[in-house]
């Protein structure tokens, strides 16, 4: 089984044709979301966590044109590809231990398809929530079930977990739980179809955005 940063570096240069060939639509619909939590405080400044090859920061400068986005993620090869498309922003690897940015200064933080291969996503949140400023936004979605394929279907998902990489399929209520552990407000949630295979499996996205409290 390989590491998350190794198995998304060997899958970066045909990431975006992958994903799309799936009918990949999470990241649209999760940047569309964020200017009706936005009109009575313009996002300025917002981090991407996970930004891989910029699919969901693609989306979240189309919405918030006049925002500074800068993205971390663990894979330097998904940011080779990100480096090459050109867009407005920064972008920086991050490997696992303190963010690489000042503590308290994102008005919203985005993150989509990252956290079902966090194997602590706590530690992650808490990691969040130490750069975004007090009421700030977190617009996220994760892989929560996967459904259909039969049994041939189940094998393949542990085929692929046991030789590419693990991931863990999170229900929203226990993320929400955690959430609000580590000092968010749970502010909207929907469940959505995420990727969708020729062999009849369908990985389904949990949406959630939270606000941070002014305590935490």
């Amino acid at each position: 089984m390989k590491s998350a940063e190794k198995y998304f570096d060997d899958s970066a240069r045909f990431y975006d044709a992958a994903v799309s060939s799936y009918k990949w639509q999470v990241h649209v619909r999760l940047a569309n979301l964020m200017p009706s939590f936005s009109e009575a405080r313009p996002l300025q400044v917002i981090l991407d966590f996970g930004v891989g090859t910029g699919l969901l920061a693609e989306e979240v400068l189309k919405v918030h044109p006049h925002a500074k986005v800068v993205g971390v993620d663990v894979s330097n090869g998904m940011l080779d590809v990100l480096r090459k498309k050109g867009l407005d922003m920064d972008c920086f690897q991050y490997d696992g231990g303190s963010l690489p940015m000042p503590h308290g200064v994102y008005d919203a933080v985005v993150s989509s398809g990252v956290f079902e291969f966090v194997k602590n996503p706590e530690n992650e949140l808490r990691k969040i929530a130490s750069v975004m400023r007090p009421k700030g936004f977190l617009f996220m979605a994760w892989l929560c079930k996967i459904q259909g394929g039969g049994w041939l279907g189940w094998l393949k998902n542990m085929r692929e977990r046991m030789l590419r990489v693990n991931f863990y399929p999170r229900p929203g209520l226990a993320m929400h739980r955690l959430l609000e552990r580590n000092g968010f407000e749970v502010l909207f949630s929907e469940e959505m179809e995420g990727l969708k295979y020729p062999d009849g499996r369908v990985y389904r996205y949990h949406i959630t955005i939270a606000s941070k409290s002014l305590s935490a």
